[in-house]
Parts: C-alpha cells; sequence; structure tokens
C-alpha cells in the first residue's frame, strides 16, 4: 500500500447560467442558435428554452457551458465543430 499514489483535488462548483450569460457564451462562440444546440446535443428548442429563460441548464450541461466560456475553441480544437 506505500506505492498508492494520492493526489487531493478540489472540485469547482457548477456555474448557474441565466438566459443572458448562456446568449453570450454562444455569440461569442459565433454560432447561432441551431449549431449550439447540435454541438452540445441538445434540441434547438432546448436551447431557445435557455435563451428565453424558461428553462436553466444543469448538470453536465452547465458545466459545459463553464468550459466554454473559459475555452470559447473548445469545440473546435476537440474536433467537434468542422
Amino acid at each position: 500500500m506505500s506505492r498508492v499514489k494520492r493526489r487531493k483535488v478540489i472540485v469547482s462548483p457548477v456555474q448557474k447560467y441565466d438566459s443572458m450569460r448562456i446568449r453570450k457564451v454562444r455569440e461569442a462562440m459565433n454560432l447561432s442558435p441551431m449549431v449550439f444546440a447540435e454541438a452540445l446535443g441538445v434540441s434547438l428548442k432546448t436551447v431557445e428554452a435557455w435563451e428565453a429563460g424558461i428553462n436553466i441548464p444543469k448538470g453536465p450541461t452547465a458545466r459545459i457551458l463553464q468550459l466554454l466560456e473559459k475555452d470559447r475553441n473548445l469545440l473546435d480544437s476537440h474536433q467537434v465543430l468542422q
């Protein structure tokens, strides 16, 4: 057991995204709502509901938005967008 490596990590909390913040992320990436939805694997209606403030993304989708906000080239660098 003495050879077991352990690493202590602190996971940042998942951010909350309101309609304006979501739109800002999408527009900063210069994507239409349709392309943004397809890239995230959600429907266009879902993105429209987020941007209208009807629904709020949670869990993995909120985490992905957080990553996109930090790195707007993330989808390009992982060849999600071609």
